[in-house]
């Protein structure tokens, strides 16, 4: 089971579509959006790697209430 909480769009992801082979033994998962999403960022790295600053996870192009786009 993973630490980081795999929710919103997560939930709606095969476990296999990230671990294409077995787990044999514990490592170090990313805690972050950007430890799995690098190359998803659209910003290109121009807000930093905090994506839950303004985005959700229920769809990643979602902004959190009181965000504007830009």
């Amino acid at each position: 089971k993973a630490r980081y909480p795999l929710d919103g769009a997560h939930r709606k992801v095969a476990c296999v579509e990230c671990h294409h082979a077995p787990v044999e033994k514990a490592f170090n998962v990313p805690r972050t959006c950007v430890g799995c999403h690098t190359q998803d960022d659209v910003h290109e790295g121009g807000f930093g790697p905090v994506c839950e600053r303004c985005h959700t996870t229920n769809s990643f192009i979602e902004l959190r209430p009181g965000i504007k786009a830009h």
